[in-house]
């Protein structure tokens, strides 16, 4: 999918640290399928600042050493799902900057409270994306423009998603989203495809099949 024909922009690489996914090899690819290539948005490493939107899929187990003594800017997405971890990642000076989740965090307020405390250490935020429907976009949305250190750009996969279920849900435009002054979230239920799209069951990757009726405390919906 070419994103800049989607008017999204800043691109967000999601770039890894296996073999697989040097950044090397992966930037020219990525350039390459997204439409990137030529463009004065070129994704390299000496070209990164703690103000863009990159960051490093790094795992829970994060090497500190390596984070502060690093050649780019890191950003810790899926780190930190809770205010312990928000708080420890701020302590032992982990990132540059932090991707918060509401959904997995336990809420807007919770997620209110661990930019707080990144504000208090200078570390800007931003919100990881998790393919919201327009409910939870329309919440993010509110969300990213009453915290005065969320000065990076926010995860959004809705170029991905194929359909929703509230009648006219954001949409990118110009690079951004505008906030709604509609009133509450800003949106409305499609009430048709609330049926169409409703299940019986959750299936998904934080379920364990082994434990058949059991639900993870994360993500905290």
């Amino acid at each position: 999918m070419n994103l800049l024909s989607k008017d999204v922009n800043p691109i967000n690489p999601l770039l890894g640290s296996g073999p697989e996914r040097r950044f090397a090899k992966n930037i020219p690819a990525r350039q390459d399928a997204h439409g990137l290539r030529g463009t004065q948005r070129q994704l390299g490493p000496c070209r990164w600042s703690p103000s863009e939107n990159v960051h490093d899929s790094a795992p829970r187990a994060v090497d500190i050493e390596a984070a502060q003594g690093k050649p780019v800017p890191i950003a810790l997405d899926e780190s930190a799902y809770t205010l312990a971890d928000e708080g420890n990642i701020v302590r032992q000076g982990a990132a540059d900057v932090v991707l918060l989740d509401p959904h997995e965090i336990g809420g807007l307020w919770q997620t209110i409270k661990a930019a707080a405390i990144a504000e208090a250490a200078g570390i800007p935020v931003t919100l990881h994306s998790g393919g919201e429907l327009g409910f939870s976009q329309s919440a993010y949305i509110h969300l990213a423009a009453s915290i005065s250190n969320m000065s990076i750009s926010i995860d959004s996969e809705r170029a991905y998603l194929s359909d929703d279920v509230v009648v006219d849900p954001p949409v990118v435009q110009h690079g951004a989203f505008e906030v709604s002054d509609k009133p509450g979230l800003g949106v409305d239920p499609d009430f048709a495809k609330l049926e169409k799209f409703s299940v019986s069951e959750i299936q998904g990757a934080y379920l364990d099949a082994q434990r058949p009726g059991w639900f993870p405390l994360k993500p905290a919906y």
